[in-house]
């Protein structure tokens, strides 16, 4: 008799299930929830399984990113190997973890599209599959938006443009490209207006003076050479895979 094999999405389902079961010294914390004032009941319904279900559907639905990558490859390029390894275990632990954590659809592809290109001889010589994982893990769907803007479309990239640029951001575009820049996704310069020429000898040279000095340098900020490999190893575009250089 032949026998079924589960596909990978009705393994991560039942993985993610298993994750988020109670066990039976919870009631403790199901009293408390039910003494909350307001929400107890939506939080009660998550832990009694309405959760495992959303986490299963998007443990699926970045599986479904994967599969598409891996018929999008072809099987001349998927190292069936590295399925059994423990680096690939961990890739799949944390892709896992993660959509415990975010509900956003790009977020998730990537996930999925990350997982898949792992596998693939273009991304062999990768050595920071992990570390680019572990990256996405703190980025948030604004971190996201702010990178797509950054990184140009595929008739420019072609032409060699690698990265826009946003000078002088504001607000709270200011403080995403800040955390990016920590990250070491984008680089940060700052541009400093050259000295006037001012007459000392003039009564208004010393305002002028003082606005150059008061005056704050321009931010700029593209993405690294870091943030470029990172975006094509999670390339969620509908178009091949290239390889990339693993260094500076």
């Amino acid at each position: 008799m032949k026998t079924h094999d589960p596909d990978p999405a009705e393994k991560a389902i039942e993985a993610v299930s298993e994750m988020g079961k109670l066990d039976g010294g919870n009631e403790a914390l199901l009293a408390l929830i039910a003494e909350l004032p307001v929400g107890g009941g939506a939080i009660g319904s998550l832990l009694a399984g309405r959760w495992q279900r959303r986490m299963a559907e998007r443990a699926a639905e970045a599986l479904g990113e994967m599969n598409k990558r891996l018929h999008q490859v072809g099987n001349d390029k998927i190292d069936r190997q590295f399925f059994e390894t423990d680096e690939f275990q961990t890739l799949f632990t944390l892709m896992l973890e993660q959509v415990q954590t975010t509900h956003d659809k790009e977020k998730l592809k990537m996930l999925g599209v990350g997982l898949a290109n792992a596998t693939t001889s273009d991304f062999s010589a990768e050595h920071r599959k992990e570390l680019f994982f572990r990256v996405l893990r703190d980025l948030a769907p604004e971190h996201i938006s702010v990178l797509k803007h950054l990184r140009p479309d595929k008739h420019y990239r072609s032409m060699g443009v690698r990265s826009r640029t946003i000078d002088g951001p504001g607000g709270e575009v200011s403080v995403l490209l800040q955390h990016l820049a920590a990250s070491g996704i984008v680089v940060e310069t700052l541009e400093v207006k050259s000295m006037p020429n001012a007459n000392f000898s003039h009564p208004g040279a010393y305002y002028e003076i003082k606005r150059y000095l008061e005056t704050p340098p321009l931010r700029s900020y593209r993405l690294s050479q870091f943030g470029i490999q990172f975006l094509e190893f999670l390339d969620t575009e509908n178009s091949e895979n290239t390889k990339i250089a693993t260094s500076e």
